[in-house]
């Protein structure tokens, strides 16, 4: 089984970038940053920070390129369903006892999530297209 190191790092590129506009101010930024109880000018992005959260994406999009092609799944939908349930089983779920036990606020949780959902549906499909 060979996994497309190719598709992945785009996938993974496209992802990251796609994170810098969903929590920029033009979408879910200044929600994100009041539900964090944050102030943009405490909000700084290190080289480390943008580091790890390229392997961090790296990782996810590893493990969903790996689920696809274990799988062979080979169309859009059924690779986009893959990423979906990959996101509501672990992503979702895991996520959400910081609402529960942190008790950080539920739209705090729809927004980091609706990023994951949407992140997992589009690069499981991606993946299972791009073989």
């Amino acid at each position: 089984m060979g996994l497309n190191y190719i598709a992945i790092v785009v996938l993974t590129i496209a992802a990251f970038i796609f994170g810098m506009i969903w929590y920029s101010p033009i979408l879910f930024g200044k929600p994100w940053l009041r539900l964090m109880r944050k102030k943009k000018t405490t909000m700084k992005m290190s080289a480390g920070t943008m580091i790890m959260g390229l392997i961090n994406t790296f990782i996810m999009m590893w493990v969903l390129s790996f689920f696809i092609t274990l799988i062979a799944q080979t169309n859009f939908t059924s690779g986009a369903v893959i990423g979906i349930l990959l996101w509501l089983g672990f992503a979702a779920t895991a996520t959400f006892s910081s609402v529960l036990w942190a008790k950080k606020p539920f739209a705090l949780w729809v927004i980091d999530n609706g990023f994951k959902l949407i992140v997992l549906l589009v690069a499981g499909g991606v993946f299972a297209i791009w073989v």
